[in-house]
């Protein structure tokens, strides 16, 4: 089962169908494990909580600009009269007013990129029509050097805001809304447990079951209802027309694309697009220009650290400082990945003696191709520089090479790839292979191999600007927080 995104645990999900009556079967232990029995009239506080806090952490960055700016008044000489701060201060009320506009106020059921792609659009166009306001309505009385500095900050410090806000809502029982799911209940119980395992999503189930809702569950005050693909005697239209809900959200079955899915009218009833983003030669082009630009930008802060770590491994462990090996990149072609060296010379040769070891360690060798704790592993520098994944900088590299991008499907080992399907190994060709990628923000070393090729199928299939933008900032918090490395 699939837990990395909600829109793809749904799709992914086999087609549950209604094919009768039946009672709504999801247990009160259940429920009160969901969330659902706590969300009431509190949730109405959510969105007023939400404006308010967006409110004072843009009013803190345009006192943050306007000090900035008055820092460097000595080199560039400005005088900030009080009517400049009051004029931007109101002004700054445009952003939440477009997130309340898009959507992001509460913004349930929004997967983690949507909600980064709205808002720092948001963001960009709010303070875009600032600045053409002040120069064509007023002459430009307000600081550009302001507007840049609170823009910026506002880019990177409104999605943190918001997550802390929301993780705060989550722990009062505040946040969310209780959703029923109609289908199959096998297939409902296997999508409420992946919604309750992503409460930031917002949508608590409340009750599984079909048509007609007869039977048990806190579906009387539901405002939604998910209804997985039908079948049998009721359609998905008598069904959507008769159901007793403010909304509704149905989830076909898209082999795990979300976020290249867009609905099209097509005069003789709705269909969905769908598109496969790399394919397209400008969005390749726009990968490898960014992925050039954050590199050359990177190595001069990476090649110290770089060098050291290896003059390290050097005196400490016999062998050479970096490890190279054989990986298959983009269209299948082999390139050598290279490592800064964090097991001893002989690791390869000591598999086998390790792996005789115990069966538990050849489950989790099965599990994972990974172990929690190898005894191959450099004592102490080894496994520093893995969990702050340190020993793979030298891929930048790879990066500028072209041999690799900074995000996507991690380059596999061919003993890896030997347990994957011809066809998710197809799929993965179609893309250069990352640094980090879908796979290490969500589960990491602790991932099966089943869950990093879901993973990594989910981001091809999915791919944008944004998800990239997405997993370059959790792979920030993921590597300093060292959760899930070894």
């Amino acid at each position: 089962m699939c837990h990395y995104d909600v829109y793809c645990c749904l799709q992914c999900c086999e087609q549950g169908w209604l094919t009768g009556s039946m009672r709504l079967v999801m247990r009160e232990s259940e429920l009160r494990a969901s969330g659902a029995d706590r969300v009431g009239m509190a949730g109405r506080a959510v969105v007023p909580l939400l404006i308010a806090a967006d409110v004072l952490t843009l009013e803190l960055f345009v006192l943050l600009g306007m000090w900035l700016r008055e820092a460097v008044s000595v080199w560039f000489p400005i005088s900030l009269a009080p009517v400049t701060f009051h004029g931007i201060h109101l002004a700054v009320l445009v952003i939440p007013l477009g997130c309340l506009v898009w959507g992001l106020y509460p913004g349930y059921g929004l997967s983690p990129v949507d909600r980064l792609r709205r808002r720092t659009l948001v963001v960009l166009v709010g303070f875009g029509l600032m600045d053409v306001y002040d120069h064509l309505g007023q002459n430009g009385q307000w600081s550009r050097g302001v507007l840049v500095v609170a823009m910026a900050l506002a880019v990177v410090g409104l999605p943190i805001t918001h997550a802390w806000a929301r993780r705060t809502l989550l722990r009062l029982g505040l946040w969310g809304e209780k959703v029923v799911l109609l289908g199959d209940p096998e297939r409902c119980r296997m999508t409420a447990a992946a919604l309750s395992a992503r409460p930031d999503l917002g949508w608590i189930p409340a009750g599984i079951g079909n048509w007609p809702l007869d039977g048990e569950g806190h579906w009387n005050d539901a405002e939604m209802a998910i209804l997985l693909p039908l079948r049998g005697e009721l359609s998905l239209a008598e069904a959507a027309d008769s159901l007793p809900f403010r909304r509704m959200v149905v989830i076909p079955d898209l082999g795990g694309r979300s976020l290249g899915v867009s609905s099209l009218e097509t005069g003789l009833g709705l269909g969905l697009g769908m598109r496969n983003n790399l394919l397209y030669p400008v969005n390749r082009m726009l990968k490898r220009s960014l992925d050039l630009v954050a590199v050359l930008l990177a190595l001069p802060l990476a090649l110290p650290v770089i060098a050291a770590f290896a003059l390290a491994v050097k005196v400490i462990s016999p062998g050479p400082a970096f490890y190279g090996q054989q990986r298959e990149g983009l269209g299948g072609r082999p390139f050598r990945l290279w490592k800064i060296r964090s097991m001893t010379p002989d690791a390869e040769t000591r598999l086998d003696e390790v792996l005789g070891q115990d069966a538990r360690t050849q489950g989790e060798w099965k599990s994972r191709m990974k172990l929690e704790d190898d005894p191959r592993i450099i004592p102490g520098i080894g496994r520093f520089m893995r969990r702050f994944s340190i020993d793979e900088l030298p891929q930048l590299l790879n990066v500028l090479l072209g041999h690799m991008s900074l995000v996507g499907p991690r380059p596999l080992p061919a003993y890896h790839l030997a347990e994957i399907s011809p066809a998710l190994v197809a799929l993965r060709q179609q893309v250069r292979p990352g640094i980090t990628g879908w796979a290490q923000i969500s589960g990491r070393s602790h991932s099966t191999v089943l869950q990093q090729v879901e993973y990594d199928a989910y981001y091809i299939r999915n791919w944008s600007f944004w998800i990239d933008s997405y997993v370059l900032a959790r792979t920030v918090e993921v590597v300093l927080s060292a959760r899930g490395a070894f």
